[in-house]
């Protein structure tokens, strides 16, 4: 095991590397992920209340269920998307596996988690990116942290984008400029193939 830093360490077996690493956390989006889910609240709660004790939900619903039902359903989800959010940015580990063979990037937290998998076949490089979030677009800021894989100090190209460009996917948001170049130099000594002489 290689110990870079007490946040993050990489891992390496004989035919493998595995990273592992804290998800960097951005404070202005947990504020505003928690802000959101109490003024929605602040902001329906009184109307459900009126709903309900005036008998207006009771007639509603038997005219057209769907009216009654689908602003809870909305609200469950939106809910549920907000709580992964916060979770993800106080408490989500990134995990990279990196073989001959293919790359695994997972987002993880408390035993739950997704997986981006590619296949080595598709991947042209690996490199240590000089962009950061905060150069990013403003709605890939913006998206959802738990499901993106647009979001890091290395960056992966594989494939193609919908617009015909190369498709890329990143990870190690805690990271430096740095301790990305240190990492991707360990990547490419050990498996060859990700390195491209006119990395950028």
């Amino acid at each position: 095991m290689l110990d870079i830093s007490t946040r993050y360490q990489i891992d390496e077996a004989e035919d493998v590397i595995s990273i592992i690493m804290p998800y960097r956390k951005q404070w202005y989006q947990i504020l505003s992920l928690i802000i959101g889910v109490l003024a929605s609240g602040c902001l329906l709660c009184p109307i459900i209340i009126i709903l309900f004790t005036s008998g207006m939900a009771k007639a509603l619903y038997r005219e057209t269920p769907a009216a009654v039902i689908l602003p809870f359903v909305i609200l469950f989800i939106l809910i549920i998307f907000s709580y992964i959010e916060i979770l993800w940015q106080l408490t989500g580990r990134e995990i990279i596996t990196i073989t001959d063979e293919y790359i695994h990037i997972r987002h993880q937290m408390h035993g739950f988690g997704v997986t981006l998998k590619l296949s080595a076949a598709g991947i042209s490089e690996i490199y240590a990116s000089r962009q950061n979030d905060l150069l990013q677009s403003f709605w890939t800021r913006r998206s959802s942290a738990f499901w993106s894989y647009t979001r890091g100090r290395i960056a992966v190209n594989s494939g193609r984008s919908f617009g015909g460009g190369l498709q890329t996917y990143r990870f190690g948001s805690i990271l430096d400029e740095k301790d990305s170049k240190r990492i991707v130099e360990i990547i490419q000594k050990r498996f060859p193939r990700y390195k491209n002489d006119q990395s950028k």
